[in-house]
């Protein structure tokens, strides 16, 4: 199994990179964004991204496989310095649109009925 510095240094070459946002607007009780990161290749490593609106706190877990199932080889929190290089990887764009949702947030307390997506 690589290890986790593998995983950083495929993100900070930005070799393949697919981005999908889930959960623009969750049903439980802290309003937050996920963003999955996937990196294809012969690892199949994925990293969630997880911006939560009323802590204003980013958090990360990072997970690795050698198989196509669901199933994972490694499963971990994100250590700060791998959580600043994911949030790097994030592209400008993405990142304003998040920037949008916090900005509206902060203000009104809940998501725009029709917010901006993502």
């Amino acid at each position: 199994m690589p290890e986790i510095r593998d995983f950083d240094h495929l993100f900070l070459d930005q070799a393949k990179v697919k981005f999908t946002l889930t959960n623009q607007e969750p049903s439980d009780s802290v309003p937050h964004i996920d963003l999955d990161l996937e990196v294809e290749g012969d690892l199949r490593s994925i990293a969630t991204l997880s911006y939560s609106f009323e802590t204003k706190a980013w958090c990360g877990i990072i997970r690795q496989s050698q198989t196509d199932d669901d199933s994972f080889d490694f499963d971990a929190p994100a250590t700060g310095e791998q959580l600043d290089n994911l949030l790097r990887a994030v592209p400008e764009e993405r990142m304003a649109h998040i920037h949008e949702l916090q900005a509206y947030f902060d203000e009104n307390g809940n998501f725009p009925p029709k917010g901006p997506r993502l």
